[in-house]
């Protein structure tokens, strides 16, 4: 049986907790109809997805990929990955590489190159949608910024919002949290000792759920313990604007200001002072085998040239003495150029991508045939839960049901509700899908060959290179693509 994990995550906008159930619910319905096992599940909540950095348990995830434990990170949608296509390139090259795929329960794909155009083309779309939503978003944030009122979401624990004026007022008994949080950071404990000591004492975080790292990691950083409001702290890569706008002591204090300064210094104490070394992209890593030995043909570091010294692939397993491979290594740039250039000869030529775009715009319009049926199928499923909510209400109102009856009910109404939406939206953007659209992701493609973008360099090669083998004296290319005949292409000695 194969292992999965689930990823599941709601943001800062219009978003609540009960969206991360909904999520979980499908994607484990989901696995269970496929005889997928679920070990294990990584949540981010309350984070943006236009950027992975400030995403802990996202990264917890990908780090753990390497481990080999699951086969799948399932997700309820492609948009709960990411929402950019950098990121959604580059973190699933890396799962790729570690030899794990992502489901999405609600946008089916497989490794077809049609699929991975699709999914290309999705991506897209969710990164408009989500520039579009932060735009509006802003409008809001500015409006309760200035007004000091809460904005969305779970307010931070040790705080909650009042009804009636929106303004943050102290929750006592989770402030005593609060504090013991900072009295154990400023004694030199670090995250993992003061969730697990938090854990042992039976406390809980603002969501009811035992504490973790990274969600302590942010109590520490959160300035709103001090009275202070801040807005536009970080953009949306996750990184430290220098531009944010506050205003100070408008929120009650939890902890005073010395001890919280005490406890930044110490996290600014425990950064590396070293600058590391320039990373290196070395885009093939992945798909490159040695031709003489089988073994891997990866980045292998710095070559000498006449004049300098350059990047360059190799066998890992000369490298490391495995086994007799004479095969030497090839400066990166030669063998990149040799790829990229087979790719642009055998796969970008008009002929092929007109067969391309015709195969594609066929499978989105058998797709799109029943979307008006299941368009109005849902929205008739929409109603009709709203109906149910609304009796369900005037019943409580009625005083024929008491509180702890009516609350669960609501509560799986609400979550019904939810999923319903979230098709609705999914079968939208499905039918927003055109032939300009693809041809538009095609034409950024055949574009990103004769720039420098990293990231739609890693969308053509997974999309389109099966495997390159590279011999001592010749380079094997292997393309998958369609009308492409069988066989690779031959990309000569490389500079060998």
């Amino acid at each position: 049986m194969k292992k999965a994990v689930i990823y599941a995550r709601f943001s800062s906008d219009n978003q609540r907790s009960v969206s991360i159930d909904a999520q979980i619910r499908a994607i484990r319905d989901y696995c269970s109809k496929n005889n997928i096992l679920v070990t294990d599940t990584y949540i981010d909540e309350a984070i943006s997805g236009t950027s992975a950095n400030s995403r802990v348990h996202f990264l917890k995830m990908i780090e753990d990929s390497s481990k080999n434990n699951f086969d799948y990170v399932v997700v309820h949608k492609l948009d709960r990955f990411a929402r950019n296509s950098y990121d959604q390139a580059y973190y699933e090259k890396k799962l790729n590489d570690n030899r794990v795929k992502i489901i999405s329960v609600l946008e089916q794909f497989n490794d077809s190159p049609e699929h991975v155009i699709l999914k290309g083309v999705i991506t897209s779309m969710n990164e408009y949608y989500s520039l579009n939503l932060s735009r509006e978003t802003k409008k809001g944030l500015y409006e309760n910024f200035y007004n000091c009122q809460h904005a969305s979401g779970m307010p931070p624990l040790g705080l909650d919002v009042d009804k009636e004026t929106r303004k943050y007022v102290i929750n006592e008994e989770e402030a005593k949290i609060v504090r013991l949080i900072f009295r154990l950071s400023l004694e030199g404990n670090g995250y993992a000792f003061i969730s697990n000591f938090l854990n042992k004492k039976g406390y809980l975080n603002k969501r009811k759920r035992p504490f973790g790292k990274g969600g302590i990691r942010d109590m520490l950083l959160n300035e709103k313990y001090i009275g202070n409001y801040i807005l536009g702290k970080k953009n949306k890569k996750g990184q430290l604007t220098g531009r944010e706008k506050i205003q100070e002591g408008v929120i009650p204090a939890i902890i005073d200001k010395e001890t919280f300064y005490a406890v930044q210094d110490i996290f600014k104490n425990r950064i590396a002072s070293k600058k590391s070394n320039a990373k290196v992209d070395y885009l093939l890593t992945g798909f490159c085998k040695c031709g003489e030995c089988g073994g891997s043909y990866s980045g292998a570091g710095k070559i000498k040239g006449r004049s300098k010294q350059y990047d360059s692939y190799g066998c890992t397993s000369r490298k490391s003495k495995k086994t007799d491979c004479i095969n030497p290594k090839i400066r990166k740039e030669v063998l990149e150029h040799i790829v990229f250039k087979a790719i642009k000869d055998e796969i970008f030529s008009p002929d092929r991508l007109n067969i391309f775009i015709q195969e594609l715009t066929k499978k989105i319009d058998d797709q799109n045939k029943n979307i008006d049926v299941l368009t109005k199928k849902n929205d008739q499923a929409i109603q009709n839960i709203k109906n149910k909510k609304e009796k369900l209400l005037s019943l409580f109102l009625d005083s024929h049901l008491n509180e702890d009856e009516f609350k669960p009910k609501n509560d799986e109404l609400e979550l019904q509700l939810i999923e319903k939406i979230r098709e609705r939206e999914n079968l939208n953007r499905g039918n927003g899908i055109d032939v300009n659209k693809i041809k538009a992701y095609v034409r950024k493609l055949v574009e990103g060959l004769e720039n420098k973008n990293v990231s739609i360099k890693k969308q053509i090669l997974q999309t389109f290179v099966e495997e390159i083998l590279v011999f001592k004296g010749h380079i094997t290319i292997r393309l998958k693509f369609f009308g492409l005949p069988d066989g690779g292409n031959d990309g000569g000695s490389g500079g060998n």
